[in-house]
């Protein structure tokens, strides 16, 4: 296929790409929306595309949302501590 007959039916795809995210993500954040397509293995650059960002963007958020989730549970004695105040 030559470039000129490639060309309308990539603009046609994403068009589709992005009336489904439309939807599919309608309400959500930014980030949500970054974290959902990293969780599905899209890849950062083609997420950056779809949300309309950039790659260290996408990075940011994805770095953020790990540091996040080891975020220390409160030790034993300093939760006891707490509970008696």
């Amino acid at each position: 296929m030559s470039k000129e007959q490639s060309d309308p039916i990539i603009d046609k795809l994403n068009t589709l790409i992005k009336v489904t995210m439309a939807s599919a993500f309608k309400g959500k954040t930014k980030g949500e929306k970054i974290l959902t397509l990293l969780d599905i293995r899209i890849p950062r650059k083609e997420v950056a595309d779809i949300v309309g960002t950039t790659v260290p963007y996408v990075d940011k958020i994805k770095h953020q949302a790990k540091k996040g989730q080891k975020k220390r549970k409160p030790r034993g004695k300093r939760k006891k501590e707490v509970e008696q105040e």
